[in-house]
């Protein structure tokens, strides 16, 4: 299956929803404080996918940078390491808002976090504020959390109710979510129609089943964001559009739109003030059109 294009690869999962935490330590407030650390330590990037062909936890574990998959190891391993918190990876669907053709119907992943009969769910690749909270006992109470959208710099409430599937789901011939799996529905509430789901299910082979035809669709990409009222917004960032035109934009201004080789010295120095701790001399390498940094990849 993995002769295609795009190297779609078949997604497998594995439930957790069986299995009884009792983890006492866990509360909003924790997540909520977890989230800001990650947002202020790690970015959203494929820099490094690219550059060195490291999977998401190298990526997050060399460069503290990494794709959806990356920041929700992030958290993964700081709530295991600081509290001795379990929690699983699991798959999801995206808004309409940022679909891109050929993107497989999950195409996203983030972390879940049980407790007795209670399931935190956070998207840090979404920019979730607060966590949304799945009470097993009480699925269909109706939850509204803030998250924000860096790129338009708005806040972006989200209404969300989860259900329970009554059949298996086939997205795709590589996509399938078993029968009676819970899932959370979710929706921006600007806009109703824009759905998008929670699968509580833990994603076994996240890399393989999303990052392979993630990588394989998209350029190279960085967001960097800072904390303004505890709430994101973006700091730098930076987009290949194409092979040969790049985007770069400063607290969300533009900053910079064309090939890369008519950067020039003194804007690679704010570029690389901007960037921080999250600057790597190897971005030259893009800039000048490295064709050894676009490959396909095989996780």
């Amino acid at each position: 299956m993995s002769n295609n294009k795009y190297n779609y690869k078949t997604l497998i999962t594995k439930p957790f929803i069986h299995i009884k935490h009792q983890q006492n330590n866990l509360n909003k407030d924790l997540l909520i404080n977890v989230l800001q650390i990650c947002y202020k330590t790690c970015s959203f990037s494929t820099l490094p996918y690219f550059m060195y062909k490291f999977n998401s936890k190298q990526s997050i574990e060399k460069t503290n940078t990494g794709n959806c998959i990356a920041l929700s190891i992030f958290i993964k391993n700081y709530l295991k390491t600081k509290y001795n918190i379990i929690s699983y990876l699991i798959p999801c669907t995206i808004p309409n808002i940022y679909k891109r053709q050929h993107y497989l119907d999950i195409s996203h992943v983030s972390l879940a976090i049980p407790n007795k009969n209670i399931i935190y769910i956070i998207d840090p690749a979404f920019y979730f504020y607060e966590p949304i909270l799945v009470d097993l006992d009480n699925i269909n109470k109706t939850q509204y959390i803030t998250s924000v959208n860096i790129y338009s710099d708005k806040i972006t409430p989200i209404i969300s109710k989860t259900y329970i599937t009554s059949n298996d789901i086939i997205y795709n011939p590589f996509q399938t979510i078993k029968k009676n799996t819970y899932y959370t529905k979710c929706f921006y509430t600007h806009d109703k129609k824009d759905i998008w789901n929670y699968y509580l299910t833990e994603i076994c082979n996240p890399d393989e089943a999303i990052s392979n035809f993630f990588l394989n669709i998209t350029y190279p990409f960085i967001s960097t964001t800072k904390l303004h009222n505890k709430l994101c917004k973006m700091d730098f960032y930076l987009k290949f559009i194409n092979k040969n035109t790049v985007k770069i934009q400063i607290d969300n201004k533009p900053f910079f739109y064309g090939e890369p080789k008519y950067i020039t010295k003194k804007q690679l120095e704010i570029i690389r003030y901007k960037m921080k701790h999250f600057y790597d001399s190897n971005l030259e390498l893009l800039f000048n059109f490295n064709k050894n940094l676009y490959h396909s990849f095989n996780y």
